[in-house]
């Protein structure tokens, strides 16, 4: 049994306004977040906030925070997700904040 590991870029997005999968672990693959960059190039302030898994305070990873316009913040802890397992974010209001997630996929092939 190999493994390949791909250092990748593993989403871009912008945030919806409801709790939304943003990244899902493929099957036989084990991931690492190693940078998540959210940025809000908006003319006004805006809350995101960001979860593993399902929508729940007992998941919550990023709570509510406010960026204003032109604000960003960034995050180099390591997270590990197994197969199935997901990111999810939501913002204050759709297409105001920008998501990017880095890391390793580690495929059992």
């Amino acid at each position: 049994m190999a493994i390949t590991e791909s250092f990748t870029q593993l989403a871009q997005t912008q945030v919806p306004n409801t709790a939304t999968v943003v990244y899902t672990v493929p099957a036989n693959t084990q991931t690492i977040i190693r940078n998540m960059i959210i940025v809000n190039p908006s003319g006004g302030s805006c809350w995101v906030k960001m979860w593993t898994n399902a929508a729940t305070d007992a998941n919550i990873i990023l709570p509510e925070v406010t960026l204003d316009a032109g604000e960003w913040g960034d995050d180099d802890d390591a997270i590990t997700l197994e197969a199935g397992d997901t990111i999810r974010a939501q913002a204050q209001a759709s297409t105001t904040i920008t998501l990017t997630i880095h890391g390793v996929e580690l495929t059992t092939i």
